[in-house]
């Protein structure tokens, strides 16, 4: 997951952990998630300027018609 934001969001990533992993990794790795998208929406501020990219096959259109 991580690699695949770093790599489509064109950014450097690099994250260093503490926690419980000996006992269950399934949590840190929740709290990580969080405290990443948390960083990533206060380093966007008012996101004024953002557009969504989509992308669609013909066949997909069709089908939502």
């Amino acid at each position: 997951m991580l690699d695949q934001i770093a790599r489509h969001g064109n950014m450097d990533l690099t994250i260093k952990v503490n926690g419980d992993l000996a006992v269950d990794e399934h949590h840190t790795i929740e709290d990580t998630g969080i405290v990443l998208g948390e960083a990533i929406v206060k380093a966007l501020g008012k996101k004024k300027e953002l557009k969504d990219m989509d992308f669609s096959f013909p066949w997909m259109i069709a089908f939502l018609r």
